[in-house]
């Protein structure tokens, strides 16, 4: 998973860039995955969503170090 995370969000992703600034293009990329995992407050099930104010708390797994490269 750790290849795939780093390829398709870091590798890919500015592979895209390039793409893009070389056809003198606007690259808007929109790529989100999981921030939040449950806690306390935002238990599985509870229907409470997270806010925008909320910190993510997520640091930990791979994936989420390969989204804020």
């Amino acid at each position: 998973m750790e290849c795939s995370s780093l390829s398709t969000n870091v590798v890919d992703t500015l592979t895209l860039e390039d793409v893009y600034k070389q056809n003198n293009l606007v690259l808007i990329n929109y790529a989100i995955g999981c921030l939040f995992k449950y806690n306390k407050k935002h238990l599985l099930g509870n229907r409470i969503g997270f806010e925008k104010e909320d910190i993510f708390n997520f640091v930990r797994l791979y994936y989420f170090k390969t989204k804020i490269m």
